[in-house]
């Protein structure tokens, strides 16, 4: 028997009472609410333990919903979302620390950022000005080793500009992290001999349009977004679905190429049951494939667990509407979406799957790799978790 305190009020449930009846029996609904649900999975990994499960099947269940809890007990004090994030920023030396050991034992970033930016070095040959639009840029890490590659093309670099979107950051400078992100790239340009231009844009990406982008004639053009599409709204929350219109006003700028990645789960369901559901099998996957990669001692893994995965669980169990950005799709629905917006896919070469074979074998034996039409597959065991593409304008009948 499980005992439940919340709001002075004691709830004795038995752990294999199924999720309904235990709604029914709170049915209070703020307090059947995700803290009940945490604390209820919880005992019931331990009871899973004590009958003999293996140990680490307890450790997972156990770090997520410690996640759910910890946060929302964040989100009590604070009162939303967007107050948390404000309270609750980590520095950028840290955030790339961490991000700098899960490159290191998981190869989803470094083999989808082989994928993209050698497509993109494919559409940008013999050009002699470029430009990437970077919907989701974040800190910037996939262009270093482009802007390395440029430097050493045949002929010269050609002139590299970068346009960094993201959303606006909380508080006064909203702009400010991708402004960071552009200074440190513009320093690395510079050291290699490219010529190097950088615009932020800290805009709702639905309100972007081809003016903000300041395209030019005399440039090839390249749009990316790596695993950031998922944030967007869709018709769930409104009519005019934020998905679709970025989608389109991608293809009104005619890129020659554009390279996509999603993160293929499906907890962005309406209802909290099954969004639930969903989420404590994706993250259960995502921590059993840290804990068996990652070293459990490196202090960026606390990070990782709690500051990174753990604001994803929150916001994925405890925010509705607009606060609500955690919105992954299987990328079979981004493939529906991608081609209603004009959009065909660009054939995935041999070269770059044997490269990429080799290079998975520099990480653990469970992670996997496979191809489903156009789309490139990366995952652990069984499950896929990440997906990635790349596209051109779909060419206009007669």
């Amino acid at each position: 028997m499980y005992v439940i305190h919340k709001a002075h009020l004691i709830f004795r449930i038995d752990p294999t009472t199924p999720f309904t009846s235990l709604i029914d029996r709170v049915g209070n609904p703020e307090l059947c609410s995700v803290w009940v649900l945490c604390r209820y999975v919880i005992h019931i990994s331990e009871c899973y333990h004590c009958r003999g499960w293996k140990a680490h099947s307890s450790v997972w269940h156990a770090k997520i919903v410690m996640d759910f809890c910890r946060w929302l007990e964040c989100l009590e004090l604070v009162g939303s979302f967007i107050q948390l994030c404000q309270t609750a920023g980590l520095r950028q030396k840290k955030m790339l620390e961490a991000f700098k050991l899960y490159c290191q034992y998981c190869p989803f970033i470094r083999a989808s950022y082989y994928f993209a930016n050698n497509t993109i070095l494919e559409a940008f040959k013999d050009a002699p000005r470029v430009h990437v639009v970077d919907y989701g840029i974040l800190y910037g890490t996939q262009w270093p080793c482009l802007i390395h590659q440029l430097s050493e093309r045949e002929g010269g670099p050609p002139h590299l500009r970068i346009t960094g979107i993201d959303r606006p950051q909380p508080g006064f400078t909203p702009s400010g992290r991708i402004q960071e992100t552009g200074r440190r790239l513009a320093e690395l340009a510079k050291m290699k001999g490219v010529p190097f231009e950088f615009h932020a844009i800290a805009e709702k990406w639905e309100a972007i349009t081809p003016t903000h982008l300041m395209l030019r004639e005399d440039e090839v053009l390249a749009v990316n977004s790596m695993y950031r599409l998922h944030h967007l709204l869709d018709e769930q929350v409104t009519a005019a679905s934020p998905r679709t219109l970025v989608l389109n006003r991608i293809r009104s700028i005619n890129p020659k190429v554009f390279v996509q990645g999603v993160v293929n789960a499906g907890y962005n369901a309406p209802f909290f049951m099954s969004r639930f559901r969903e989420a404590l099998t994706s993250f259960s996957t995502l921590f059993e494939f840290m804990d068996e990669s990652m070293p459990s001692d490196d202090p960026m893994r606390i990070i990782i667990d709690q500051e990174i995965v753990g604001r994803d669980i929150l916001n994925v169990v405890a925010c509705e509407g607009l606060e609500r950005v955690e919105r992954p799709e299987p990328y079979r629905q981004w493939q529906s979406r991608t081609m209603r917006a004009g959009f065909q896919q660009v054939p995935i070469s041999a070269e770059f799957q044997d490269i990429v074979r080799k290079l998975m074998t520099e990480f653990h034996p469970k992670y996997g790799i496979g191809e489903d039409g156009n789309w490139f597959l990366i995952g652990w065991k069984e499950r896929i978790t990440h997906a990635i593409t790349a596209w051109e304008p779909a060419s206009v009948g007669p």
